[in-house]
């Protein structure tokens, strides 16, 4: 089960690669994140959950996307709302991105 929930999201990775001018502009007919950054952020706020393989694929799915979206203007974004600055205390040890 777990081999098919990696595969699933690998396949989610690309589409949202693939599609990412259309889906970096907010939508409200959008469910449930009505744009990618909110994605992202909903993504980001499961680094700290319980369930360990939950945990590791929402770190995986994030990674996946922001290194190779990091380019253009929301790599800017993704640098100050994810890098802490020097100095700045956060729960977790991120200190540098490196886009493809």
């Amino acid at each position: 089960m777990i081999e098919t929930c990696s595969a699933l999201l690998k396949q989610v990775q690309d589409l949202i690669i693939k599609k990412i001018d259309i889906l970096l502009k907010e939508n409200s007919k959008r469910s449930v994140h009505t744009c990618l950054n909110q994605f992202l952020d909903f993504l980001f706020a499961r680094f700290t959950a319980v369930e360990t393989v939950y945990r590791r694929e929402s770190v995986k799915l994030w990674e996946g996307l922001v290194t190779p979206l990091g380019k253009g203007a929301i790599q800017k974004t993704i640098l100050t709302k994810y890098v802490p600055q020097p100095g700045e205390r956060t729960f977790w040890k991120l200190t540098t991105i490196k886009f493809e």
